[in-house]
């Protein structure tokens, strides 16, 4: 147990610097290949980075300082189980795998946040085929993956805020494509799911 919880440890970190790293090289290769602003820098973006940072930091002091996780409450079901440690090590690849592809494919079409006075264009192949959010479904997996590696109350809190914040901003996404690209957006909503392959469950669009 003692070798699986010291790798996790250095893992979170060097998953932390490997995707922030990635992120900033994306919106710089995006910006550049545009030249147009790639960051919506509002609100909604400040408080999805606000989380973003507030879980990492729980999960990375609750890792490396003992005193520190015992103050925020940890879960003593999961925080002694090599299990939990690994099953949130593999989410964590898992998010950056589909993280890296699912942004590639967006190609010239990423952005942060919604910048409603740029058009861009809708990308329905590749992942997008199966589902219309897959970068924050890997977010999602992310967020989930630093709790387990780290299971606390508090950091169970931050997980629910931050991902009612990410599903805020989905919407406002989603409300921005309906509106710029009508009615083929709505029929590729009729195809997939916002956040899961659609099979059998009815998902409305916004309009």
């Amino acid at each position: 147990m003692d070798v699986v919880y010291s790798n996790v440890k250095w893992f979170a970190v060097a998953y932390i610097i490997l995707f922030q790293t990635f992120f900033i090289l994306k919106n710089i290769i995006t910006r550049k290949k545009t030249g147009v602003a790639v960051n919506a820098a509002n609100r909604d973006v400040k408080n999805i980075v606000l989380c973003f940072v507030l879980v990492f930091s729980v999960s990375i002091f609750s890792l490396f300082f003992p005193a520190f996780y015992a103050r925020v409450i940890p879960i003593d079901v999961m925080k002694n189980s090599a299990g939990v440690l690994i099953a949130g090590m593999v989410f964590l690849v898992g998010a950056f795998i589909l993280a890296l592809v699912s942004s590639i494919q967006l190609g010239a079409s990423w952005r942060v946040g919604v910048l409603e006075h740029q058009r861009v264009d809708l990308v329905d192949e590749g992942v997008y085929r199966f589902c219309r959010n897959p970068y924050f479904v890997a977010y999602f997996m992310q967020i989930a993956g630093f709790f387990l590696i780290a299971p606390s109350v508090i950091l169970l809190m931050l997980v629910v805020i931050s991902l009612l914040y990410i599903h805020r901003m989905v919407i406002k996404e989603e409300k921005y494509l309906m509106d710029l690209h009508g009615t083929t957006y709505a029929e590729y909503c009729r195809r997939t799911g916002r956040y899961l392959p659609k099979f059998r469950i009815k998902e409305k669009c916004l309009r």
